[in-house]
């Protein structure tokens, strides 16, 4: 849930500095890598990559303002899921290595 605040303050060109500015990255990076809940760390993953991306051109800085198509939302969508498959797969693997 606070991954989801912090990633909230990220939709505006203000908010994505001032989150920048305080090294939310590395603390993020290693949350990352510690996470043992597949959806947190797909939340992880997505703020990750909004901390990294270039800045959106002139217009768009507002990332809330930008309309996604129906059908690319369905692929987003479909894409996710199969991230937090893949990552509880990753987390299970990772869990049964350390048992034995």
């Amino acid at each position: 849930m606070l991954i989801e605040a912090i990633m909230q303050l990220c939709h505006t060109k203000a908010g994505r500095e001032a989150i920048k500015s305080l090294g939310t990255y590395y603390i993020m990076r290693e949350l990352y890598n510690w996470e043992t809940d597949a959806e947190s760390k797909l939340a992880c993953r997505k703020l990750i990559d909004v901390l990294i991306s270039d800045e959106p051109e002139v217009g768009l800085e507002n990332l809330r303002d930008i309309a996604v198509p129906d059908d690319l939302q369905q692929a987003l969508q479909e894409e996710n899921q199969q991230k937090l498959k893949d990552m509880q797969e990753e987390i299970d693997g990772k869990a049964t290595a350390m048992s034995s």
